[in-house]
């Protein structure tokens, strides 16, 4: 009914859009019919009967366009207003920029327009989380999902980790005290250790032929995973889901709900050269970081110290191989050739995606497995006994595999434009016949069209694979996600945040910086003192063992 609904909103706005053109048409149409009426008064009655049957056909018309007036004034706009507001959602959910630089003037609206691009973002994050829980829920139907989340919820506290590696372990023996949550009804012949054992084949190399024999499995026809992979994928996106709500990290006061502040964004979080850097970003769900002034904490004039003390330019230039796809990155000033070059220029040429367009393979094909897991899906609520309905979610896990190979045998059409330069010039339009005319390239502002087969593009490569920084420097901190400061809910910036977010700017203009550089002068004292303690310590004990 929802979609129903949507479709009838975007219909009803096409007829407005195209309102010019439906008078028009009315015109013609009555202009049609009294000639038609005026020929047929003529020819076998008389003028009266040309003038009523005008009249007549006037007032309907007229009542028809009233009637259409009338509910335009009570109804329609409403629904065009919601239609827009669909195809903006759409639009800042697929296709804006997940990292991005907002410039206007004093007043403008910068500060609403982001508010409420991050509302819908946030939304789209949490929609998509809920979408592959479902599916994998869906895919995996051997485990038993209703004890696996009883039991997340129960060991929650030790699955709120930053670290990859530790949420690995700690899941691998909650599986294995709980035989890996596997249904009663495949449990016969279970053995848990061997299960866990295939997932580390799998992992080590997803073709080898032990792997090949393993029953549960997922193969989309790129990559081939074990279905406990897709089971820590599930807890990792549940623990996210569940209990740690927070999305959006910002450096100014900003509420996510009306009952969530957002957390305080900081410098330390970012800066990754710093030997003891603070990484509590989550390991799934994706954030968003909003930094608003931007042009003022990373001026554009005198040294490069700000960008780069603060660890910016080096976590920018990586952010989305350490925080992944999802992360969304706004910068909000007032002009962008105030920031610091390094943070807009971290290469020499810039290539923007346009849009892509994904040509699916097996539409045919695709149409009718659709219509089969529907009448699983249907039989399967209706089954009245465990083996049958078993057997229905199996087929539906085959079902949806079977449709991602043969959507992965179609073909992918990337828009590009290519530029060296970030200012704004108009692009020209060129194909690849001509710039493979030049023996070099000597257009530099232009928009072409590429095509490739989805398996030559997808599955190739590891676009995560500097994660491993992630990784190392998680384990260097004893900060979390979910402890970090959140922004009061009276929406007042106090001294607190602004040592937490620790811009050399800010704290020069509170004047907190020297108490600051004190406070780092004597931890790095007591650090130093604490070592020779310690190497006296060592000293002293290996002292005895030598006489």
């Amino acid at each position: 009914m929802k979609e129903l609904k949507k479709k009838f909103r975007s219909f009803y706005t096409s007829i407005v859009e195209h309102s010019k053109t439906l008078r028009i048409l009315i015109l013609v149409i009555i202009t049609i019919m009294a000639i038609f009426f005026l020929i047929d008064s003529y020819l076998n009655y008389d003028l009266n009967y040309f003038v009523r049957k005008e009249i007549f056909f006037l007032l309907k018309v007229a009542l028809v366009v009233v009637t259409g007036l009338l509910y335009h004034r009570l109804f329609g706009k409403w629904h065009i207003h919601e239609n827009n507001v669909e195809l903006t959602k759409m639009y800042v959910s697929e296709k804006i920029p997940r990292s991005m630089k907002v410039e206007g003037s004093r007043g403008a609206g910068k500060d609403a327009n982001i508010s409420g691009m991050v509302t819908t973002l946030r939304t789209y994050l949490i929609e998509q989380i809920e979408d592959e829980m479902d599916l994998i829920e869906t895919i995996c139907y051997p485990y038993n999902f209703k004890q696996l989340n009883s039991c997340l919820d129960d060991n929650h506290e030790a699955l709120m980790t930053n670290n990859k590696g530790e949420f690995f372990l700690e899941f691998i023996e909650i599986v294995r005290e709980h035989d890996c949550f596997i249904k009663q009804f495949y449990a016969k012949d279970f053995n848990t250790e061997e299960h866990i054992q295939e997932l580390y084949t799998m992992k080590k190399d997803p073709s080898s032929g032990d792997a090949l024999k393993y029953k549960f499995k997922y193969d989309d026809g790129i990559s081939k995973k074990h279905f406990l992979t897709l089971l820590i994928r599930y807890s990792l996106l549940f623990i996210r889901y569940h209990y740690l709500d927070n999305y959006i990290i910002t450096n100014q006061p900003y509420k996510e709900t009306e009952t969530l502040p957002a957390i305080v964004f900081s410098t330390n979080y970012i800066n990754i050269q710093k030997t003891n850097a603070d990484w509590v970003w989550p390991l799934v769900g994706g954030v968003i970081i909003i930094e608003t002034e931007t042009d003022a904490f990373y001026p554009n004039v005198g040294g490069k110290e700000s960008a780069m003390k603060t660890g910016m330019r080096n976590f920018k230039a990586f952010f989305r191989h350490l925080l992944g796809e999802e992360a969304i990155w706004i910068g909000i000033g007032q002009k962008a050739k105030r920031t610091q070059k390094t943070l807009r220029e971290l290469d020499d040429s810039f290539v923007s995606i346009i849009e892509m367009t994904k040509v699916y393979g097996g539409e045919k094909r695709i149409f009718f497995q659709k219509k089969a897991i529907a009448w699983q899906e249907f039989w399967e609520k209706r089954s009245l006994f465990n083996k049958s309905k078993e057997r229905q979610s199996r087929r539906k896990s085959k079902g949806i595999q079977r449709i991602k190979r043969l959507q992965n045998k179609g073909y992918l059409y990337f828009d590009i434009k290519v530029s060296r330069s970030d200012e704004f010039t108009t692009p020209k339009q060129m194909s690849l016949k001509q710039i493979l005319r030049y023996d070099k390239p000597i257009y530099e502002n232009y928009t072409v069209k590429l095509c490739f087969r989805i398996r030559d593009s997808f599955g190739r490569y590891n676009s995560h694979y500097l994660e491993m920084i992630a990784d190392k420097l998680s384990k260097k901190t004893k900060s979390q996600w979910q402890h970090l400061e959140r922004w009061d809910m009276d929406l007042t910036m106090k001294i607190k945040h602004a040592v937490t977010m620790n811009y050399p700017v800010l704290n020069e203009i509170l004047g907190i910086q020297k108490i600051l550089d004190d406070i780092e002068k004597k931890r790095k004292k007591q650090e130093r003192e604490k070592k020779k303690e310690r190497d006296a310590l060592e000293k002293t004990q290996e002292d005895p063992q030598e006489s």
